[in-house]
């Protein structure tokens, strides 16, 4: 059997149908082409493939299936003709390829993925594209290109909404592309434009709790505006504003802390709220209210990173509380007591940045924790604030050569500064 299998490869090969060679045989290109051209790929063709790609996309992060990303982008330029199966894998694709952080792959596969919604009329996936497109802009730093994208987004929103104005789906559809118009404006500074966007955001966000006051994800919603809104009023010193927004934000964050008491989600939730407030109330000089708000927050923050003391992120807030707290106890001149919470805020973040070195937030609030020791040495006229401002010195160096962030050089300059007043 296998000599005439053999015999057979041969008359093929003398046919010309056949490329022969020391490896074995294989089919001559003008034959593959035939053969192409006799079963054309479709997306009904590539079905079952396309539909495996799509379910093990969405089934797995992007840890476990980053190696099946460029075989599945590989597919997409062999499919002739669109569906919505086809739709689905550019929207994964897109997806994928942000989170892998390859921003260019990842705007190539919206453009693919625009091309498809238009021919097959898809608005809601379309609005979809757009705010992709808009969050690949922003990443790369080309605000102006993100707003374009984003406000093609709450244009389509909008659009949308008024052909369906009950509809919950597209009112928060529209909510969240308010968030996108604010948040690009604030990444260029302008707080009015900003604070106007968010506004927006807050009064649809009213709206639809108003409507569904027990949804507990339209709470959420309606706290985070209230939050947004405080963080620009007091950015650009509108103290009392601030204030107003922190406490509602607060307000609603008690209530989903109290609805749902062992939610580690809301718990922090209501610790970042007193955070927010202890830090407005510092900015207008109130110290004591701000003490009260800060405790609060370290309290709070403490319990749920005992709860979850293999979160870095929770681990992270608890040792800020403390820097919080030292803070203000040095502005009131209780030097023993801010002297206590900047030596727990060194040793939390001593521990922070052991557990993960290459984060910058860990080393940048490392070195922080050592000049705040320094400056409570230097009060105390002890000698030992040279050596912390030198382990404060060479972390803040290490941090601007990684980064070039000017931010880190102004912080070098200034433990410098601390160096050879000392000397």
């Amino acid at each position: 059997e296998q000599f005439k299998f053999q015999d057979q490869l041969n008359i093929l090969a003398e046919k010309g149908w056949l490329d022969k060679s020391t490896a074995g045989y294989k089919l001559h290109q003008i034959m593959q082409s035939v053969v192409r051209n006799s079963f054309e790929p479709t997306c009904d063709y590539f079905k079952n493939l396309i539909n495996h790609l799509i379910q093990s996309l969405e089934s797995s992060n992007i840890t476990q299936s980053h190696w099946l990303v460029p075989y599945a982008n590989s597919v997409l330029p062999q499919v002739k003709g669109v569906n919505n199966a086809l739709r689905s894998l550019c929207y994964e694709l897109c997806d994928a390829y942000y989170e892998l952080g390859k921003l260019l792959d990842a705007l190539e596969i919206a453009e693919h993925y625009e091309k498809v919604c238009l021919e097959l009329d898809d608005q809601e996936h379309l609005s979809i594209v757009y705010d992709r497109k808009g969050n690949i802009y922003k990443s790369m730093g080309e605000i102006d290109k993100a707003l374009h994208f984003f406000e093609l987004d709450m244009s389509l929103n909008k659009e949308l909404l008024g052909a369906n104005p009950k509809s919950e789906h597209r009112k928060n559809s529209l909510a969240i592309s308010y968030t996108k118009m604010g948040d690009s404006y604030l990444a260029q500074r302008n707080w009015d434009e900003a604070l106007h966007y968010f506004k927006l955001y807050a009064q649809l966000s009213e709206e639809l709790h108003q409507k569904n006051p027990t949804s507990p994800g339209l709470k959420n919603d309606l706290a985070i505006s209230y939050s947004r809104l405080g963080e620009i009023n007091l950015s650009i010193g509108k103290t009392e504003e601030a204030i107003q927004y922190f406490e509602m934000y607060s307000d609603l964050k008690s209530q989903l802390n109290q609805d749902f008491p062992d939610s580690e989600e809301h718990k922090n939730g209501l610790a970042i709220s007193n955070l927010k407030l202890g830090e407005a109330y510092e900015k207008q000089g109130d110290l004591e209210r701000a003490l009260q708000f800060f405790t609060v927050f370290s309290t709070l923050s403490e319990e749920v990173q005992k709860a979850n003391p293999k979160s870095e992120k929770l681990r992270y807030d608890y040792t800020i509380s403390q820097q919080k707290l030292g803070n203000v106890y040095l502005k009131q001149n209780q030097i023993d007591l801010a002297f206590n919470c900047y030596q727990k805020y060194l040793n939390l973040a001593q521990q922070l940045f052991k557990a993960a070195p290459r984060n910058y937030n860990n080393e940048f609030i490392l070195a922080h924790a050592y000049s705040c020791i320094g400056d409570i040495f230097v009060e105390q006229k002890n000698p030992e604030a040279r050596d912390y401002f030198l382990q404060s010195e060479k972390h803040y160096q290490a941090l601007f050569d990684k980064t070039k962030i000017s931010a880190f050089e102004n912080n070098l300059d200034i433990v410098r500064k601390k160096l050879q007043r000392m000397a």
